[in-house]
């Protein structure tokens, strides 16, 4: 019945909104980005909409704890909003999700882990960020992430997997709409709130080790400009997916590796053996490291 509301709703959003978007919210193609063509933005609200709209009617206080990141997300889509603002709007959310998720789940009621896990968020937030980039890349990925977690979570969240799924369909390459800030940094929160509700460290570590190939091109991609002394705050077009793309690999091709990858990891991941998970996790670098030595234009 969540999965019919979501994907019900999230239709109906699209058809409602789109016209606006296509109006007011558009992407225009710029140095970096990844498309020629102008692409309605902010699509996140597709699939954000549908998830707060139950929890608001079912007082899930910690999903909605993210409508910040929606609000500053959207306004960024169309205005573009200065780095600390967004930042301190990142900050508020996930702390709110803190708050709010204690009720749900004792397992970050410590005051020690407090602090790092207001860093996880706001770090997941904008890795997330980061891989949205490519048509169809991050919702993909985040659509068997997702379907791993529901029921170890929360059956509600499969009204956010049906939302996302219609999303998907229209954000496959070519793309006919972007989820922009408003979606990705909500997925980024969505994943934070999946992590802090595993039952334990390993089912931690577990929902951590599935987005490795989101998670490690964000996270290699910063270390890497760090070494090089790049302005890691500066926009680029550097990561892993990005550098496929302008080898010549089409956004479908490099969504495509990203998403199977993913589905590798999250195949072995209901094994519910850390090693066997680690040892898939390492399967896939090596994978990168041959795509990124063979394939990918240089990193300059």
């Amino acid at each position: 019945m969540h999965l019919i509301f979501g994907i019900s709703f999230s239709i109906l959003i699209l058809i409602i909104l789109k016209p606006f978007l296509v109006k007011y919210v558009n992407d225009m193609p710029i140095e970096r980005s990844s498309h020629e063509v102008v692409v309605p933005t902010g699509g996140g609200l597709i699939f954000s909409l549908p998830i707060l709209t139950y929890a608001l009617f079912n007082n899930k206080y910690y999903l909605l704890s993210l409508l910040p990141l929606i609000i500053i997300g959207f306004i960024d889509d169309i205005f573009k909003v200065s780095s600390l603002i967004r930042a301190l709007i990142q900050l508020l959310s996930i702390f709110l999700v803190i708050q709010f998720i204690d009720i749900y789940n004792p397992f970050i009621n410590q005051e020690y882990l407090i602090i790092f896990s207001i860093s996880l968020g706001v770090t997941l937030i904008n890795l997330f960020n980061f891989m949205d980039g490519l048509d169809g890349l991050l919702s993909g990925c985040f659509l068997l992430i997702l379907s791993r977690s529901i029921y170890a979570i929360s059956p509600e969240l499969s009204i956010l997997l049906g939302s996302l799924f219609v999303f998907f369909i229209f954000n496959w390459s070519p793309a006919k709409i972007f989820m922009g800030d408003t979606g990705s940094t909500f997925l980024g929160g969505i994943y934070f709130i999946i992590l802090l509700n595993s039952s334990n460290i390993s089912g931690f570590f577990i929902n951590l080790l599935i987005s490795t190939p989101l998670l490690l091109d964000s996270l290699t991609c910063i270390m890497i400009r760090l070494f090089k002394k790049q302005n890691i705050f500066k926009p680029h077009k550097k990561h892993l997916y990005q550098r496929l793309n302008q080898a010549g690999f089409k956004h479908s091709t490099v969504s495509l590796i990203y998403i199977l990858a993913t589905l590798f990891l999250v195949v072995f991941s209901t094994f519910n053996n850390i090693l066997y998970l680690i040892m898939a996790c390492i399967a896939i670098v090596f994978v990168g490291f041959y795509l990124n030595a063979k394939y990918a234009i240089e990193f300059n």
